[in-house]
Formats: structure tokens, sequence, C-alpha cells
């Protein structure tokens, strides 16, 4: 079982077991209907990519804000983790992420640093020196370079 990193506080490691104890929920229940509440939205696996994408614009949390990444996370993780390991792990589940849904991720988080930023730089997908995020949104850090090479193929900006 995957855990909280350490030195997370202790908001943020509840939040990451409030997200694995409703992973192992949605899959044994019936799809929830999505809630536009700003609360996490409820997914259960196998929607469309249109659904998961309508899911992900229903957040109401600033985009790249840490409530933000948590709700996009528990929707992701419904979706693509197919192996049910916690984390987006495998290049197939990576490259199972439509380009439409990389784009939206991409399109909602501009306003976070006033357009300048991107999906890829601001998560640290981009490769150099920046600090990988990506675990904020499910991808586990071996994912690193097949996410940003996957999202570069999709046309996704590349950023500072």
């Amino acid at each position: 079982m995957t855990t909280a990193a350490h030195g997370t506080s202790p908001a943020r490691r509840l939040v990451f077991v409030i997200g694995l104890a409703w992973l192992a929920v949605a899959s044994t229940c019936a799809p929830a209907a999505a809630q536009n509440s700003g609360s996490l939205p409820q997914r259960a696996p196998g929607r469309s990519a249109d659904t998961v994408i309508r899911d992900v614009r229903a957040i109401t949390h600033t985009g790249g804000s840490d409530k933000w990444d948590d709700a996009v996370k528990v929707i992701l993780l419904a979706a693509y983790d197919t192996n049910k390991s916690g984390s987006i792990d495998t290049v197939a589940e990576v490259t199972a992420m439509p380009c439409d849904l990389l784009k939206v991720l991409d399109d909602i988080i501009k306003p976070f640093d006033n357009g300048r930023s991107a999906l890829t730089w601001t998560y640290g997908f981009k490769p150099g020196n920046y600090t990988y995020l990506g675990q904020a949104l499910g991808f586990a850090p071996p994912m690193r370079s097949p996410a940003f090479l996957h999202m570069q193929s999709c046309g996704v900006r590349v950023g500072a």
C-alpha cells in the first residue's frame, strides 16, 4: 500500500487516506453522480473520457491549488489506475489518458500563474531543474518522462 510522504502535513495525509478509501469504495460500488459542490467529485471506473473531462471541469477549486490537485487525483486514479496501485504507475495507464483530457487540465491551470506556466512545467513533468510534483495528480515518479512525452505528443504546452 502506498503511503503519504514523510513530512507532509496532517491535512494532506488525511486527504490522501480519504482518497484511498474512496478508491476502494468506488471500485466496488455502483456509479455515483458527480457533484458540483467543490468537494471531491465521485466517479466510478469505466466511464468515458468525456465523463472524466466533465468531472474535472466540475471542480470548483482554483486550478493548480492543493484542493484542485486532490480532487483531480481522485478522478484520474478512478479512471486510469487500472492495476489499483494507488497511482498512475505504468506507461499504459499514462497513455490511456486522452489528449483532450490533458489539454483541459492544462487550460484549467493557465490562470494559476497568470498564464505563464503549463501543466508540464507546474507539476515538473518537463525535464530540467524542476521539482517533480506529478504525484499531486496521481502520477508515480517513474512516469515523469513517459507522461511528459505523452503530453508533448498531445500538443500540451510545455511552459516556461
